[in-house]
């Protein structure tokens, strides 16, 4: 995998709850490793331009359906 900064996006910071416009974020592999506000990050990785789009950090799909094969009801 390679680096990437991605630079001008909405970054929703779980933390806080808030959501922090124009930020940057630059992932190695596939790890975010840094944020900062504005376009501070530079680097030699590839850049991305993310304004007007938003970055969420920490999600995971966490969709499943959960199956119980012996409930144990009885009526």
């Amino acid at each position: 995998m390679t680096d990437l900064i991605i630079h001008g996006a909405t970054l929703a910071d779980l933390a806080t709850g808030e959501s922090v416009p124009g930020s940057s974020v630059r992932v190695a592999g596939d790890r975010i490793v840094e944020v900062a506000p504005g376009r501070r990050l530079t680097g030699s990785a590839p850049a991305f331009d993310a304004e007007g789009r938003t970055v969420l950090p920490g999600f995971i799909d966490a969709h499943v359906h959960a199956t119980v094969s012996t409930a144990g009801w009885s009526s």
